[in-house]
């Protein structure tokens, strides 16, 4: 008897890392902006611009170095949405995914240390259920949009980050 496996539909996440330099003008917008992203919504000591974005300069320009980066492979990184969530102690954002009409990725990008945002496995016959992806500044996560997170937070310092819905695409798509 011959015993053979394969792996399906393994799950990737894709994982940028700004140096100091190229995230301070970001951190520094969103803090400037704090003000007008807070008071859009709240629930459970989260905050979010989802509904009303604030436009954020700095954030195109950081995207648009990554959609640089899929450029040379010969795909194509189209920005859809994007907004702004700000996390209080004991904030919860519950589990969720992205999965809407033209959108095959979504991103996180953490404008500060701390908390982690948990992913849930898509498949029931995994060993691993959960996998917590740790905030770290700078790290821009790309993940499929149809993958289900969430976050608990509970520290004390407020968790900032940015996150967006995306086209991802090669020259097939046309």
């Amino acid at each position: 008897m011959i015993i053979n496996k394969k792996n399906l539909f393994a799950t990737t996440l894709q994982i940028f890392q700004f140096n100091d330099e190229e995230i301070k003008p970001l951190v520094d917008e969103v803090n400037s902006k704090k003000n007008l992203i807070t008071k859009t919504s709240s629930s459970h000591n989260y905050f979010t611009d989802y509904k009303n974005p604030i436009q954020l300069y700095e954030y195109e320009k950081l995207i648009n170095e990554v959609a640089n980066k899929y450029s040379n492979e010969g795909l194509t990184l189209n920005l859809l949405n994007y907004w702004t969530a700000v996390y209080g102690n004991n904030s919860i954002h519950g589990a969720h995914q992205h999965d809407s009409v033209g959108v095959n990725f979504s991103t996180v990008l953490y404008l500060t240390n701390g908390g982690a945002t948990t992913f849930l496995s898509p498949h029931n016959t995994t060993n691993q259920r959960v996998y917590d992806e740790e905030s770290i500044l700078g790290k821009l996560i790309i993940f499929p949009s149809t993958l289900w997170h969430y976050v608990s937070y509970s520290e004390d310092l407020e968790r900032i980050i940015v996150s967006s819905n995306i086209q991802i695409y090669g020259p097939k798509h046309e």
